[in-house]
């Protein structure tokens, strides 16, 4: 684990078989200034960011917190270590004091009185040029401050203009790979002539649950975020089930969540018919539930991330004729 202090970096090796750790000091050239031996309880294997690189086996950045030796603000980035046969062997822990990232910071101004701010996903800062900003809660705890609460009328200014021209995301999602494949599959198993209303809410289904869990993931990340399903919005389709088409799509509720920030997840491949039947569009139907949500919403783009060569008319494993809708 290593630290800045004083202008200095400070490496420290913790041996757990008898307490004790090895402090040696360098200065910025990297060379040796100190080393010092000493007993000590602290053990970064009980640490949460020590636990959560080893489960996620990727870098993370920690929330704010107050550190265990310098008993000063900072954050911790973390990274894992494998040896040659990729097998997880340890942690490497950087702290970096909130002090420390605010000089750097100001070093990198262009104009004397222009300022920089580090946000994380929940649009706290981090850290800013110039004095370090956190909140201390009744408890002791410290966290950072949301951006509205700065007190800086150049930051608020800045903050509402960017925020003003973020782009509104609606996203539109198939099932994971294999999983509509198997529901189909089921339906064999019981019967040859599987009833087509039933079979269309039975393999809508894989839909819905790629929408719960990405949506599920961008709530844990701090982004607003809830599923839809197609009678939720709604999505009024018409003709045969397993290949109905979409005929028009209700934009109220979708566009109040919009507008009050949160990102929707729709779920593609379904929507109802006049029956209030759940109904399914033919395979493949997730590209065009987001060409069509994209053309009712009016929406500046719409990007398709897909394993297939690309969108058609239709189904050409049904229709010989079908063409492949070129980029416009």
């Amino acid at each position: 684990m290593a630290h800045r202090d004083n202008k200095s970096f400070v490496t420290k090796i913790i041996y757990q078989q008898n307490k004790k750790e090895e402090v040696k000091q360098y200065n910025i050239y990297g060379e040796l200034t100190s080393a010092t031996n000493q007993e000590t309880s602290f053990d970064p294997r009980t640490r949460s960011w020590y636990f959560q690189t080893k489960e996620e086996e990727k870098a993370i950045w920690t929330d704010l917190y107050m550190f265990f030796t310098g008993k000063r603000p900072g954050i911790t980035a973390s990274y894992p270590l494998f040896n040659d046969n990729q097998t997880f062997e340890g942690v490497f822990g950087v702290d970096l004091e909130l002090s420390e990232i605010s000089e750097f910071l100001s070093f990198q101004k262009k104009y004397y009185n222009s300022k920089i701010i580090i946000l994380n996903y929940k649009n706290e800062i981090v850290a800013q040029s110039g004095n370090i900003v956190f909140k201390t809660l009744k408890d002791g705890q410290i966290v950072p401050m949301h951006i509205n609460e700065h007190g800086d009328d150049l930051i608020q200014e800045s903050y509402k203009k960017i925020t003003s021209i973020q782009k509104k995301v609606i996203v539109v999602s198939s099932a994971m790979s294999g999983v509509t494949n198997e529901l189909i599959r089921k339906t064999r198993q019981i019967s040859n002539n599987f009833e087509p209303s039933e079979y269309d809410v039975l393999v809508s289904s894989g839909e819905q649950m790629s929408c719960a869990l990405i949506s599920g993931r961008l709530n844990h990340i701090g982004i607003k975020s809830r599923s839809w399903l197609g009678w939720q919005v709604p999505i009024f389709t018409e003709g045969d089930y397993k290949k109905s088409r979409i005929v028009n799509i209700f934009k109220k509720r979708i566009l109040k969540y919009l507008n009050s920030g949160g990102v929707p997840i729709i779920t593609g491949f379904q929507g109802i018919n006049h029956q209030n039947r759940l109904t399914t569009l033919e395979r493949g139907g997730s590209d065009a539930s987001a060409i069509m949500i994209a053309k009712f919403f009016k929406a500046e783009k719409c990007i398709i991330y897909t394993d297939v060569e690309g969108v058609y008319t239709t189904d050409p494993n049904y229709n010989k004729k079908a063409k492949k809708i070129k980029k416009s």
